[in-house]
């Protein structure tokens, strides 16, 4: 089971949500440049024109995400979900296994435990 770790001792933000939105985006494209520049381009202009979905409202939008992702990489798109998990190692915890549970969950999950550290 693979798990998620955040420290929120080395934050830079000082509010848990937007710690979360940065760390969810840099690993969004950072799993997205093993696919290179033109399939990033391409993937965002189809969430914002049609999914109305800017990249800077994914994290407060993951379900409507996960579903762009879904819808455009097929089958593959696991392999994207995995890779944005593996990004996230060592920047949140969650005690679930991406395999039990769906991506929106997992996601959740780690900004919900990451949010518990805040004081």
């Amino acid at each position: 089971m693979d798990s998620i770790k955040l420290d929120a001792s080395e934050t830079p933000s000082s509010q848990p949500d937007d710690y979360w939105e940065e760390q969810l985006l840099k690993s969004i494209e950072k799993a997205l440049d093993v696919y290179g520049p033109t399939i990033k381009v391409v993937l965002y202009h189809v969430l914002e024109t049609q999914y109305h979905l800017k990249r800077g409202d994914i994290p407060t939008h993951v379900e409507m995400f996960v579903k762009a992702l879904n819808s455009f990489f097929g089958v593959g798109a696991s392999r994207v979900e995995i890779s944005i998990f593996r990004e996230l190692n060592g920047e949140a915890t969650v005690n679930v296994g991406i395999n039990e549970k769906d991506f929106v969950e997992v996601l959740k999950e780690a900004r919900h435990n990451l949010q518990r550290k805040f004081p």
